[in-house]
């Protein structure tokens, strides 16, 4: 996988519109993980062309400002930016070529030229999470430091690594891999010193039998970014994210890589670097007893998906900490609600008996307080904040 979403990038190359290589424009895409994905054109993509107007005038009709797919080559390379609007576009005259163009960009696929951006043309997906190692609890970095006067120094110490095999589980159609990687201990020499280091870094993999869309495995991604934000209680950022592509797609000219990075901008901007949550802290993690990974994962599926609304309001207030107290107490009691709904539980009195009650209430106060009252009532659930 490419470089860090945490980190700045910049690119050089050319860019046209879909079918029209030969209208390219030269520029720079930049991305950063505050303002997400620029490109900068000398040069800019105008669809604006000379009508007759009345008697001898002539109009000019509406510019496009909008283009769901741009691509391009930057660093030998094919892009595809997708849903891209124009933020600025400067003529030296009116009505003249364009001469420079600023372009704001949702997602920019590295290695590949998409045509449609809804083709279903991926077949999983590879992320790595803030706090995802720390979460996958697996004591295979040892560190031992061995004490006595027999020893020089009366200290050595030692760094052991047993990588661990992947976990495996599979929902539905999709076949969820959490793997680790590591890098071999290297050393650096130095004028003042002799460095030596190590590390490992978790990973989860999601391929599906069936090929999906940028956006269903964008998705996809987010359903395990929950997951993660939840367990850890605080709010985890994707730091990498790389679409695998079909055999049919990594066969194709056009497509350089076996895996597709993908950049966009996110609610939560992560820093690989920046101290994480230990997993005393966490909620729970795979080394918290009776934490399974191959039966929480199907779980948490299930779980998002019949409380989706309940699920978004909570992790709201994780993903974007502070505000007003009164704003995230209402969406606290909404989401308390929400989630009432999808239990079905059963109501308090019948149905029957409660518009019985309703009707009969209503018809003795005034009737200018008649609405007041109906609101006041809401419905015959087990919660309700309606008053």
């Amino acid at each position: 996988m490419n470089g860090y979403l945490a980190s700045q990038d910049a690119w050089r190359g050319r860019f046209w519109l879909p079918g029209q290589p030969d209208q390219d424009q030269r520029g720079n895409l930049t991305y950063s993980p505050e303002k997400g994905l620029r490109l900068t054109l000398i040069g800019g993509f105008d669809d604006a062309v000379w009508l007759p107007g009345a008697g001898s005038t002539r109009v000019m009709s509406a510019r496009s400002r909008e283009w769901r797919v741009i691509h391009g080559v930057v660093g030998r390379k094919p892009v595809t930016l997708l849903d891209c609007v124009a933020s600025r576009s400067t003529s030296y005259w009116i009505g003249g070529e364009i001469s420079e163009q600023e372009i704001r960009v949702s997602k920019a696929l590295l290695g590949v030229l998409l045509d449609e951006p809804d083709g279903q043309l991926f077949s999983g997906v590879t992320i790595e999470l803030e706090n995802l190692t720390e979460w996958d609890y697996r004591p295979e970095v040892v560190f031992e430091i061995q004490h006595g006067e027999d020893i020089p120094r009366s200290a050595r110490w030692s760094i052991a690594v047993d990588p661990v095999d992947p976990l495996t589980v599979t929902v539905g159609d999709l076949v969820v891999e959490l793997g680790r990687w590591y890098r071999m201990p290297s050393h650096d020499v130095l004028r003042g010193r002799l460095e030596a280091s190590t590390f490992a870094v978790s990973y989860l993999t999601v391929r599906s039998s069936e090929p999906r869309s940028v956006d269903e495995w964008v998705e996809t991604a987010q359903v395990f970014q929950d997951l993660i934000t939840l367990a850890m209680d605080a709010p985890c950022a994707v730091l990498k994210e790389a679409l695998i592509p079909t055999d049919e797609l990594r066969d194709d000219k056009e497509s350089s890589a076996r895996e597709i990075a993908v950049y966009a901008k996110h609610i939560v901007n992560g820093d690989p670097d920046a101290p994480g949550v230990r997993g005393g802290d966490a909620l729970f993690t795979l080394g918290v007893g009776g934490v399974d990974f191959a039966a929480l994962v199907p779980r948490w599926f299930e779980v998002r998906e019949q409380f989706r609304a309940t699920c978004d309001m909570i992790l709201s207030l994780i993903y974007v900490p502070g505000g007003y107290l009164q704003t995230q107490l209402i969406t606290a009691v909404a989401a308390a609600e929400a989630m009432h709904e999808p239990l079905k539980l059963d109501p308090p009195i019948p149905d029957d008996e409660f518009k019985a009650l309703k009707k009969a209430l209503l018809e003795i106060v005034p009737a200018n307080r008649r609405q007041w009252l109906r609101e006041k009532l809401g419905r015959n659930t087990q919660l309700s904040v309606s008053g």
